[in-house]
């Protein structure tokens, strides 16, 4: 198997920022977040019928995909302290590519 490593591009609102990258195993991809200027939540949208999921720290998760193709990852990050709530960053540049 070969494992390859794939770096989100970010976007910023209010003074917040968030990454992640992924490690894809075959169907099983790995991902990680960073957020910086806030205390967020993560939401992961993984691109397949599985929906939103809510994550309340930043570390890795993983996920295993039912079937090849493209998939178009979303993590966003919700401020939930101080000092700017309500601050959203999403990255929906990263595509993931299951074969």
């Amino acid at each position: 198997m070969f494992a390859f490593l794939l770096l989100g591009q970010s976007t910023s609102a209010q003074s917040c920022s968030a990454d992640f990258n992924a490690v894809i195993d075959g169907p099983d991809v790995a991902f990680d977040g960073i957020a910086t200027g806030v205390s967020p939540s993560y939401v992961w949208d993984f691109g397949d019928a599985s929906g939103p999921q809510t994550f309340a720290i930043a570390a890795p998760v993983s996920h295993l995909y039912a079937g090849p193709g493209p998939y178009t990852v979303t993590m966003r990050t919700v401020s939930t302290t101080p000092p700017t709530p309500g601050c959203l960053s999403t990255d929906t540049s990263m595509v993931i590519n299951i074969d």
